[in-house]
């Protein structure tokens, strides 16, 4: 999920309104888009000139975000975010990204030793215009005790896939957020998936699987 803010103004105190306009290029047909929103005091977001959220109201800064979550086909799409402070303090904050929930294990219980099973996310992200993008995600796994979970970057759609960006062994089942540093991949489009290599040593000993949860792409 793309991040921005939150956003200071210096110089500038209260009485004042601001604008931001972004387009994106979205590649596939039906894409989930979330957008997610904090400010003191009012905010108003529109997509292609639609408003998602309309929070045009004195108020504090809230704890919960405003949510608003949008469907957009392949091509191009514009996204405005107008902002104004009243008095007091002066915050926005906007995050916005594809999301998405997924696992990776055997339905009918533990999965098999000897695999290699993968779960690819559909279609390219483009980190063009990013400079600090990043992946997080929430994920808990059980794993045999020679097994390993990899995630794994691509920029070539698929054919090759670089050094892991992180793996882990062993069983952990508390849910935890992962954030993982994609700068090195910034301005380029690039494919992201998540492998359980269950072919480690000689023990035929397996677990649950991998779950993953709430995934996002974030500057």
């Amino acid at each position: 999920m793309v991040h921005h803010g939150p956003a200071e103004l210096p110089g500038v105190v209260d009485y004042f309104m601001v604008r931001w306009t972004r387009t994106i290029q979205v590649a596939n047909d039906d894409s989930q888009y979330q957008i997610q929103t904090h400010s003191d005091d009012g905010i108003r977001v529109k997509v292609d000139g639609a408003t998602v959220i309309n929070m045009w109201v004195d108020r504090g800064f809230p704890s919960s975000p405003d949510v608003a979550d949008v469907t957009l086909d392949e091509g191009t799409h514009t996204f405005v975010v107008e902002y104004y402070e009243r008095g007091g303090s002066a915050r926005v904050l906007v995050n916005f990204g594809i999301t998405g929930r997924v696992f990776t294990d055997s339905p009918a219980g533990n999965y098999f030793h000897q695999n290699d099973m993968s779960l690819t996310l559909e279609g390219m992200i483009d980190l063009a215009g990013t400079g600090n993008p990043a992946l997080t995600y929430w994920d808990r796994r059980s794993l045999g005790s020679s097994d390993t979970i990899y995630t794994e970057i691509s920029t070539d759609e698929g054919f090759t896939w670089q050094p892991p960006v992180r793996q882990a062994t062993g069983t952990d089942n508390t849910w935890r957020e992962r954030h993982i540093d994609l700068t090195a991949y910034a301005g380029q489009r690039i494919n992201i998936r998540f492998r359980l290599d269950g072919r480690g040593g000689y023990s035929s000993t397996t677990g649950d699987g991998w779950y993953i949860d709430d995934i996002r792409v974030a500057e």
